[in-house]
């Protein structure tokens, strides 16, 4: 057991040096909670690659990682953003919404490197500029016994399909990867 934990603070010691990367496991689990198994390496700054995904529970589904629930649902593909921003030519906006609540005794922090959003061959994508109440840009904390809610918006080909996104929250202590299909 010590020599995993000194792996992995070796492991992150490396991340934090070279940049960082970003795991997100495969498959959904078949476990009652929701909950994907493995961990992940967490907090990246801003990697353009990722391992190639293959999907994750669908959207719209509802996660549980302890006592914190999630559910990210995409809506229909969109050419305007919200803010009025318009789509490039074969391009079109997906936009994730994602509501949380948390039923633990402490706060759990939102912070923007734990949400990833990536294509079918594991390329990570970024959110396109929208107004404030969307794509969580600044660290915030989610208050024991509270439910909060955002949205993120990316640009995608019209007829995109098999992008993954993830969700990686740390609760009480430990780092679990949700993740979601998106159409």
């Amino acid at each position: 057991m010590a020599r995993r934990v000194v792996m992995l603070v070796a492991c992150a010691c490396c991340m934090a040096l070279l940049g960082g990367c970003v795991v997100i496991p495969m498959g959904p689990s078949s476990t009652s909670s929701g909950t994907s198994p493995g961990s992940t390496s967490a907090s990246a700054s801003k990697p353009s690659k990722a391992p190639r995904v293959s999907g994750g529970y669908p959207s719209g589904t509802t996660q549980k990682e302890g006592q914190l629930a999630v559910t990210a649902t995409s809506e229909p593909l969109r050419q305007t953003a919200p803010g009025g921003q318009k789509a490039g030519s074969g391009k079109a906006f997906l936009v994730v919404d994602l509501d949380f609540q948390n039923q633990t005794t402490l706060g759990i922090p939102l912070q923007p490197d734990d949400f990833k959003f990536a294509d079918p061959k594991g390329t990570l994508l970024t959110p396109v500029p929208s107004p404030p109440a969307f794509n969580a840009t600044s660290e915030q904390q989610l208050n024991p016994g509270y439910g909060s809610s955002t949205a993120f918006v990316y640009e995608v080909p019209k007829d995109a399909s098999g992008y993954v996104f993830a969700y990686t929250p740390e609760v009480e202590g430990k780092r679990q990867t949700l993740r979601w299909s998106m159409p």
